[in-house]
């Protein structure tokens, strides 16, 4: 089995996790909730349930299902003409590589697109506990799960724009 399929199996649990917990909160959840916290979790702005899984609902949208089809997208043979990436006069050079590039960005699409749901999965699991403990504090966990998927996406797209599509030569 391919990484890329193991990738994608990865990326529809953590997007059928999403989906689950959202009709979860949005069946269980009071009608007050956190809506905006400062870094280390702490509630600023408490809203309705509707502003905190609209706006959620919208983001995962957005942007966990529109780099998976991008993805697709490129993979299939979609213009290149305004990505840019790294050396890109040297991977158009052969369909080899060509293909190989495609195949790259495609994966990369899909990395960042799991590593997003999960951030959205750990922030709606952390209001989820606020706003049912109706406490200002979110549970450590869901901090430390923000924090952590940020640092693994900032990472992951340094070690892809600056690694990653090196010429191989």
């Amino acid at each position: 089995m391919s990484a890329t399929r193991i990738l994608f199996g990865l990326w529809l649990m953590a997007v059928a996790g999403f989906v689950i917990l959202w009709v979860w909160a949005l069946l269980t959840m009071p009608d007050r909730v956190p809506v905006h916290t400062d870094w280390t979790g702490t509630a600023t702005r408490w809203g309705s349930r509707w502003e905190l899984l609209g706006v959620l609902g919208g983001a995962a949208l957005l942007t966990v299902a529109l780099p998976v089809w991008l993805g697709g997208w490129i993979r299939r043979g979609g213009s290149l003409t305004h990505v840019n990436v790294p050396h890109k006069k040297w991977w158009l050079e052969t369909r080899e590589r060509e293909q190989e590039l495609r195949d790259k960005l495609a994966a990369d699409m899909l990395v960042i697109s799991l590593l997003t749901v999960v951030l959205f999965l750990g922030v709606l699991a952390g209001a989820l506990a606020q706003a049912t403990a109706e406490t200002a504090e979110a549970p450590a966990w869901s901090a430390w799960t923000m924090w952590a998927t940020l640092g693994a996406l900032i990472v992951y797209a340094v070690i892809a724009g600056t690694m990653r599509y090196r010429p191989t030569r």
